[in-house]
């Protein structure tokens, strides 16, 4: 039953990835980023003459690109690098690649919390991914949202994964292989996306001290943790960051941290992922009311330290300018592995009756979630055609698209249809970044939307 769960979850994620729309930022990232002319996003001035931009055709152009975005929008560059890469090879290679980086993410899950494939795990960790994260559609569906957070997500845990291992063992792999592989994993992990590399960060320091306390401390650990640490000071202290700092405050001039923002972040933002991550940590909290909190293990000592880091994320955003809620999938996956190994601990028997409706429950509303899907495809599809038919025209402009809402109510988050009022989020200024962007996309001269 488990591999069913797995493949049925996994083959649902693959139809969601092949009916999400390019769209937004997918259309600036398909184009070498350029900032001498505002690069290719909000910086975009009016000017037609500064407008033109090359599409992404090689490699070197993906470097050239985010050699110049490092320095003038942004310090994700490994997230933005494979942004530009699938958008250049074309969607369909990013359809199956995104399926099987989630597919990675929870056995390397399954690996973390050390514990064997069950049906209920399973379907627990795909519900609570698929389902429970806020901003799913934009984190795990939308190519670049995917590259910037789930893949992301993929190479923190990836580089836990050998500290957790050998702190629970007890047994140190002293193979030199380790030490140019840990290095490259910590550059791939501190270089991804700020509070999910400001969490692997802590709990690295955790595993090392403990290491070191039963004398078990490598080299390999030491340099993998000096890479993790110099890839997160490469992605914050980019100079981008504070260019793009600078321009949203000039558009923005109340754009500072205040004690108003502060309580802001905290009932807008920290709470709302609080509240999920309770949720996803019910096995564990159930598990320490019954056991308490002496004499800790091994096991029960990182699934405590993994509620740590879940609980880190979403508190580093509360001192940040902006909370981004699409920060609960960091989140959500470093409490999914405490959550995970105590679910396998405890012995409980679910009914065989709640075990038959939750899975119905979650059928249904994955049905629904492709409905809508469905519609958000038609849609575009439609758009797209009508762009390539009046093609010759000095201006396209488009309607709202028409999608069905009947589901609406109930998939806050998870489909496309609230960002997608227009086609790949244009407006009705022709001069606007995306109207560019998605006009030289298509080559057209003009598109723009009705007012």
């Amino acid at each position: 039953m488990s591999k069913i769960f797995f493949v049925a979850f996994t083959g649902f994620f693959l139809i969601r990835n092949i009916l999400m729309p390019l769209a937004h930022d997918d259309f600036a990232y398909a184009f070498i980023w350029d900032g001498e002319k505002g690069g290719n996003l909000s910086l975009i001035p009016a000017d037609e003459t500064l407008q033109q931009r090359e599409r992404v055709q090689s490699f070197g152009d993906i470097f050239k690109s985010q050699y110049s975005h490092y320095f003038t929008w942004g310090g994700r560059v490994f997230a933005h690098s494979l942004a530009q890469f699938f958008i250049w090879i074309g969607k369909p290679y990013f359809d199956i690649a995104n399926t099987i980086v989630l597919a990675l993410l929870v056995i390397v899950i399954l690996k973390l919390a050390d514990v064997k494939e069950s049906a209920r795990v399973i379907f627990w960790i795909f519900t609570g991914l698929l389902f429970l994260t806020a901003e799913s559609v934009v984190t795990m569906l939308w190519l670049t949202g995917a590259c910037n957070y789930l893949w992301m997500c993929l190479f923190q845990m990836l580089f836990l994964l050998p500290y957790v291992q050998t702190f629970r063992a007890g047994i140190v792999d002293k193979s030199k292989l380790k030490i140019p592989l840990m290095l490259f994993l910590g550059l791939l992990a501190g270089w991804s996306n700020e509070s999910g590399a400001l969490a692997t960060l802590c709990l690295t320091v955790f595993f090392i001290l403990l290491l070191k306390k039963k004398s078990l401390l490598q080299f390999w650990m030491v340099a993998g943790f000096l890479t993790l640490a110099a890839g997160c000071a490469f992605n914050i202290l980019a100079p981008g960051n504070f260019v793009q700092m600078q321009f949203i405050q000039s558009v923005n001039p109340n754009f500072k941290y205040t004690p108003e923002l502060f309580i802001n972040h905290l009932t807008e933002g920290f709470l709302p992922v609080l509240e999920i991550n309770l949720i996803v940590l019910l096995p564990l909290i159930y598990y320490f009311f019954k056991r308490g909190f002496r004499n800790l293990n091994a096991p029960e000592i990182v699934s405590l330290t993994f509620t740590a880091g879940g609980l880190i994320v979403p508190l580093s955003m509360i001192f940040s300018p902006k909370f981004d809620l699409r920060v609960s999938i960091i989140s959500i996956v470093f409490c999914m592995v405490a959550s995970v190994w105590t679910l396998s601990e405890l012995k409980i028997k679910l009914p065989r009756v709640f075990c038959k409706v939750a899975v119905l429950v979650i059928f249904l509303y994955s049905a629904t979630l492709i409905y809508s899907d469905l519609s958000v495809n038609r849609a575009v599809n439609e758009n797209i055609n009508y762009i390539q038919e009046h093609k010759s025209n000095a201006v396209i402009t488009l309607q709202p698209m028409n999608f069905s809402k009947i589901f609406l109510p109930i998939q806050k988050g998870k489909t496309a249809i609230p960002a997608l009022k227009y086609f790949g989020g244009i407006n009705d200024n022709p001069n606007f970044y995306l109207n560019v962007m998605i006009s030289q996309y298509y080559g057209v001269k003009r598109i723009v939307s009705t007012k």
